[in-house]
């Protein structure tokens, strides 16, 4: 395939205005019924039976291999990634198509909110709330950008240094249908490619030139050199409604410090941080945090 491509992202931030966050997984939970609700003229009837599933903003998010056709055997993965849900704080990127909905999304996270979270259904309000996300013209808790851009923008901040790569939220990957319970650097770089390539290839769109397509293919290019490395497996489960059963959410977490990255390195790098890594990202497991090492952060 060919990747000159681009992609929208849309960052969403929301300040929580009283209150102590669960984990995202839990806010996962809620925001499906609360787009649901909120886009569906027949929310009970299943979204494969639907003779609207084509034209609705929550098939296109939380189903959206329905309208794909013969896409080949990727399934097409989910259009935004939690990238950070603690303190007062809520960071979601948006990609492709749902880049331009952000409006409607900002409502449905307001609404899955409202409605509570967890099983003593927690009320909790943002900053912006619905009526700011409807009617204010500027948007200041929305940054929109593409991925190209994003991505000349994080390199910005990273050349010239010595680097830790360091996992926000545990990194869920599989190896011959296995889950992988330690990470190296290889398997980090191999997971950003095959996520990058599914996110342009089903949300992106095509332009003259990319640079990204020498770098998704040529992963040979990328280059560094370990300082050292720190990894080990995390457990964690959460409950699915939807599937009557506990699902795991377990990963891998840690560390690794390199030095003399490329810059084909560098892009992979800041793909990896933007877009998230491996199994979960909107259940905001896979964040990756890529920052010049300093005395502070160096274990």
């Amino acid at each position: 395939m060919d990747y000159n491509r681009d992609m929208d992202i849309a960052f969403l931030n929301f300040r929580v205005k009283s209150g102590s966050l669960p984990g995202p997984s839990v806010f996962r939970s809620a925001l499906g019924p609360a787009l649901r609700n909120l886009c569906c003229a027949w929310p009970d009837r299943e979204c494969r039976t639907c003779p609207r599933a084509g034209d609705c903003l929550y098939a296109a998010v939380f189903e959206p291999g329905l309208n794909r056709g013969d896409s080949g055997p990727s399934t097409p993965p989910v259009p935004f990634v939690i990238r950070r849900f603690e303190g007062n704080g809520i960071e979601i990127a948006l990609f492709g198509p749902l880049a331009l909905q952000y409006r409607t999304f900002a409502v449905a996270v307001n609404l899955a909110m409202h409605a509570g979270l967890g099983h003593d259904r927690q009320r909790f309000f943002l900053k912006p709330d619905v009526r700011s996300v409807i009617v204010d013209r500027d948007t200041p808790w929305c940054r929109k950008t593409t991925l190209i851009q994003e991505v000349e923008r994080v390199q910005r901040t990273l050349k010239r240094h010595a680097l830790r790569v360091a996992t926000i939220t545990p990194v869920r990957l599989a190896s011959d249908g296995r889950e992988k319970r330690d990470l190296d650097i290889g398997d980090l770089v191999a997971a950003t490619v095959r996520r990058s390539k599914l996110l342009l290839g089903f949300y992106g769109r095509p332009v003259d030139t990319s640079p990204l397509s020498q770098v998704l293919e040529n992963t040979s290019d990328f280059q560094a050199e370990y300082v050292s490395e720190f990894t080990v497996w995390r457990d964690g489960h959460r409950y699915s409604s939807r599937q009557g059963r506990r699902v795991p959410l377990g990963g891998v977490e840690g560390f690794f410090y390199l030095d003399g990255v490329s810059d084909s390195g560098l892009s992979i790098l800041a793909l990896a941080r933007i877009l998230g890594v491996g199994k979960g990202t909107a259940q905001g497991l896979g964040m990756i945090d890529v920052s010049p090492k300093t005395r502070r952060n160096h274990e």
